[in-house]
């Protein structure tokens, strides 16, 4: 039974209902959608945080019961809880919650990250073995930052704004060649028919009157992906499907849609630390300074460069930090647990409000661009930081991430220099809550 945890009040269910989940939900689980994200930007000005914060305060960082519009949840407060929910195993903290599978349903039902604790187990090992989990650099990373450079090169051409669409355009036509192959960069049709089912993913469910739609677009988008494997190029993620792991239901290519929308957050996260270098001066100069640097010891665009930028790296992941692509972790219990003299049982939802841990205000670098934390190692001392997850559910593409993201980040210092127009930022004010992935503008200006 759960009735001995301590139990949110009917206010504080309200309110973490309408300052945390909703803006999480509006902004998009699966794709940013115009009007919403602008409604979750405006809406989200640290209220969730402050719900969260005064959660943990009244119940001394004790988990609580609380019933919101997910259902029956166990918020985790302390750093102490998120370590042991996110170290122990999928068999017991399983990431096949009901809403993430309504979320995946409609584009990518047999992805890993909403996967039964069984079919994880087979499919894990699959994506660890195509994206080179724990391996740095990826197998592929020469051709991959080829890419990278071809493409930024191409969206900059001749450009003086670069807004959402332009450069969306370009970074799914890395996403699909490093995926797909070059057959697939320009295979738009793929993309929209993709984006489309991920807006209904966005609905967790409740577009049932787009089912026969969605039919027709999953059987295409799944005939085109067929295609690219089953002529797949080498160089290519696809490429590496035949010498992976695989059991019965694996299902190889029901990975790829996930993986196309978490190279989208790529982008975003991208856009975003480019948005904090132009306007922190000190941290624009040093990124800049680190790639000259690589580029004379190793050449410009090489695997060997790429490895000595430790603070572009660091500038990505603090952008993830600050706004992370996912504000909450949830999991759904696969056996029975122990929480301080409670038993929780088999399918209780335990839910990590990143975003919140993330923007504490007991942390001096809440509201600030801090890329030194991964430098340090102090973020990845703090088990409430969590921009990849951790332990055994951790993104199986968290260093392909890092990689392409990196690179693309390296290039465009690289290449060009950059006025943020839109959003205002400034080194001296505390940063935003909330950043519409869709208003980003940037001035291209010179050529380096």
């Amino acid at each position: 039974m759960t009735s001995g945890f301590p139990q949110a009040s009917l206010l504080e269910n309200v309110r973490f209902s309408l300052t945390y989940l909703l803006p999480s939900m509006l902004r998009g689980l699966a794709i940013p959608l115009p009007f919403w994200a602008e409604v979750a930007t405006r809406f989200d000005t640290g209220r969730g945080v402050a719900t969260v914060e005064r959660l943990t305060e009244r119940y001394a960082g004790r988990p609580v019961m609380l019933r919101s519009v997910l259902g029956q949840t166990l918020l985790v407060l302390a750093a102490g809880d998120v370590r042991r929910v996110l170290e122990s195993s999928v068999s017991v903290y399983g990431m096949n919650a009901a809403e993430k599978r309504r979320l995946l349903s409609p584009f990518a039902p047999d992805a890993l990250n909403a996967s039964p604790p069984d079919l994880h187990a087979q499919r894990r090992p699959f994506n660890e073995a195509v994206l080179d989990y724990g391996q740095e650099p990826h197998r592929l990373a020469e051709r991959f930052l080829r890419i990278v450079r071809e493409e930024v090169a191409a969206v900059l051409a001749d450009v003086g704004v670069l807004d959402y669409e332009r450069s969306l355009a370009a970074f799914r036509r890395i996403a699909r060649r490093c995926a797909l192959g070059d057959a697939a960069a320009d295979d738009t049709e793929l993309s929209q028919e993709h984006s489309r089912l991920r807006v209904d993913g966005d609905w967790l469910g409740l577009k049932v009157w787009n089912r026969r739609r969605n039919a027709r677009l999953r059987a295409s988008m799944d005939g085109r992906i067929q295609r690219y494997v089953a002529a797949a190029e080498p160089g290519t993620l696809v490429s590496l499907f035949t010498s992976a792991p695989r059991e019965a239901e694996t299902r190889p290519n029901g990975q790829v849609p996930f993986w196309l929308m978490a190279l989208d957050a790529v982008r975003i996260a991208v856009f975003n630390a480019l948005a904090l270098l132009t306007t922190d001066p000190a941290a624009y100069e040093r990124a800049l300074a680190e790639v000259r640097m690589a580029d004379t010891a190793h050449g410009p665009g090489t695997v060997a460069a790429l490895t000595d930028l430790a603070f572009v790296r660091a500038c990505l992941l603090d952008s993830v930090r600050l706004w992370p692509a996912a504000a909450m972790l949830v999991r759904v219990t696969a056996a029975e647990t122990e929480w301080y003299g409670e038993t929780l049982p088999i399918g209780a939802r335990v839910l990590i409000p990143v975003a919140a841990h993330h923007r504490a205000r007991r942390l001096p670098h809440a509201n600030r661009f801090a890329p030194g934390l991964w430098l340090d190692g102090s973020a990845d001392a703090d088990w409430q930081m969590n921009v990849f997850s951790r332990g055994g559910a951790q993104c199986a593409g968290r260093n392909l991430a890092l990689l392409l993201g990196t690179a693309s980040l390296a290039e465009l210092l690289r290449q060009r220099e950059f006025e943020l127009l839109r959003p205002k930022l400034a080194p001296d004010r505390p940063l935003p809550y909330g950043i519409n992935p869709l208003k980003v503008r940037f001035a291209v200006r010179g050529t380096r």
